[in-house]
């Protein structure tokens, strides 16, 4: 009994020494990811005082996650909300608001509902973000790579914050597994990767998080079959 506990025990420890290896073998954040940086923003609510974090995909379309923004199941009105990247730009306000289809957030199985935690949100002026470009959606995110995450919470100052995150292979299967510590205010964060030509490319959104083996750790949903379907919805629901 004290043999298998030893073993046991010992498992544990390889596992979580695992999990800390993966974190701190991170390489440095890409110099050129400025750009990235000027698509991501903040969403800002006026009713409560909170915000989460989103991207622009298009012009005066943002995408973040979907428990971000009201029952958005099937668009709706968003009053009171509205979304800004880094200063000079000027807030705009958010017109109509959007969930994906099969999110559900009275799933009973976590995953599911988390797999599915992607929002849509349509400015109110449909070239906000036109002069900054498009970043491509890239493939889903692979076990082992290292993303970087772009988040702007209110405390931190007047421009979003980016930092590396590795994606761990364990987790819930269909969500990405991140070794990042999140926080509130950074749901709907985007995930970008750096390609080997020096390409940037959007990957997934942030949607949850928890803890492995007491290391703390993000879970997203990834964007390339995903969000294609709600631009879509979006678009024959036509403009603001």
């Amino acid at each position: 009994m004290i043999a298998g506990g030893l073993v046991a025990n010992i498992a544990v420890m390889m596992r979580r020494a695992l999990v800390f290896w993966m974190i701190l073998m991170v390489p440095a954040l890409p110099a050129d990811a400025a750009d990235a940086l000027m698509a991501a923003g903040r969403i800002e609510f006026a009713r409560t005082g909170g915000s989460c974090s989103g991207v622009l995909v298009t012009p005066g379309v943002v995408a973040t996650a979907a428990h971000c923004v009201p029952d958005t199941r099937g668009g709706v009105g968003a009053t009171g909300i509205a979304f800004r990247t880094a200063p000079p730009a000027a807030p705009v306000r958010v017109a109509k608001a959007y969930a994906h289809p099969l999110y559900d957030p009275d799933a009973p199985r976590i995953d599911w509902r988390y797999r599915f935690d992607l929002g849509l949100l349509v400015l109110a002026d449909p070239d906000y973000g036109a002069d900054l470009g498009t970043v491509p959606v890239g493939d889903d995110a692979m076990p082992g790579e290292t993303l970087f995450l772009v988040s702007w919470r209110k405390s931190d100052g007047a421009q979003p914050r980016q930092r590396a995150c590795p994606v761990l292979s364990i987790g819930l299967e269909g969500l990405v597994t991140l070794g990042c510590d999140v926080k509130s205010g950074e749901s709907g964060a985007p995930l970008f990767r750096k390609t080997d030509e020096g390409a940037i490319e959007l990957v997934a959104i942030i949607s949850s998080r928890g803890a492995l083996l007491d290391q703390p750790i993000a879970q997203a949903s990834n964007l390339r079959l995903r969000l294609p379907p709600m631009l879509d919805l979006a678009r024959r629901a036509g403009s603001p």
